[in-house]
């Protein structure tokens, strides 16, 4: 993490106490960024980074006809929702919940934010969630029980990395789905992050900021000036829709 990164979430994380989950966009145990972030929590914080159910023990959950283990339902309070609630694993709906994103490790292929909280469904819901027609719509409704306290998202490039934190879950979407695009390559055609389905829902629900006013990037650390640190900025307030006094 860069040292300006280190002074900054110290200073949002020092209200959590107890049990933290620290859950990897890239759903590895070993993901650089999550265990970064964990080295960063105060003393107060009992943090372990979760991971979803998968492998033999997903299939064993799949086949058993009663559920086992420490999972907790958790209702989804959203009028008109594919479900009325979601199956957890207790770490993850209890504790303080930390998304960590590193960029480079998902850009192909996600979760990013918002559809984090889905791959950690029990299986027989995960199932039913993968193959519904409308999975951008319940993808976000599954978020809205389990919303993030806070977004950690980091691309590494040649010469530094950018990483952004926050507490918006959308904001934190967003930020994702750009610096993405950074990744693939420029013979991809995107939508907008504002555009992207999953981020459409969470708006529809309220799960954070609703446009591009609400959003604003305040800027540490040493290389801020740098080419690389610039362009990024600038890729990243042209998709978010930012205006430049906004950035």
């Amino acid at each position: 993490m860069p040292a300006a990164v280190a002074a900054l979430l110290p200073s949002l994380t020092e209200t959590f106490r107890g049990d933290v989950a620290i859950l990897p966009a890239s759903l590895d145990a070993s993901d650089i960024v999550a265990e970064a972030v964990r080295g960063l929590l105060p003393p107060a914080a009992s943090s372990s980074i979760v991971t979803p159910l998968a492998g033999a023990a997903a299939r064993r959950a799949l086949l058993l006809p009663a559920v086992v283990g420490d999972w907790t339902t958790v209702p989804i309070a959203v009028a008109g929702a594919g479900a009325d609630s979601v199956l957890l694993p207790g770490a993850v709906a209890r504790g303080t919940r930390v998304v960590a994103v590193d960029v480079v490790e998902v850009a192909r292929h996600g979760p990013f934010v918002l559809d984090v909280i889905a791959s950690y469904v029990h299986p027989r819901q995960r199932l039913r969630l993968v193959a519904d027609r409308q999975r951008s719509s319940l993808v976000a409704e599954v978020a809205s029980a389990a919303l993030p306290a806070l977004s950690v998202i980091s691309l590494g490039v040649p010469g530094g990395a950018l990483v952004a934190v926050t507490t918006d879950a959308i904001a934190a979407e967003l930020v994702a789905l750009a610096l993405a695009e950074r990744c693939i390559g420029p013979s991809r055609a995107f939508t907008g992050p504002w555009e992207d389905a999953v981020v459409q829902r969470a708006t529809e629900l309220q799960l954070g900021v609703l446009m591009p006013a609400g959003i604003s990037l305040d800027l540490h650390g040493a290389a801020t000036s740098e080419p690389w640190a610039v362009a990024l900025v600038e890729h990243l307030g042209q998709r978010l829709g930012l205006l430049a006094r906004e950035r």
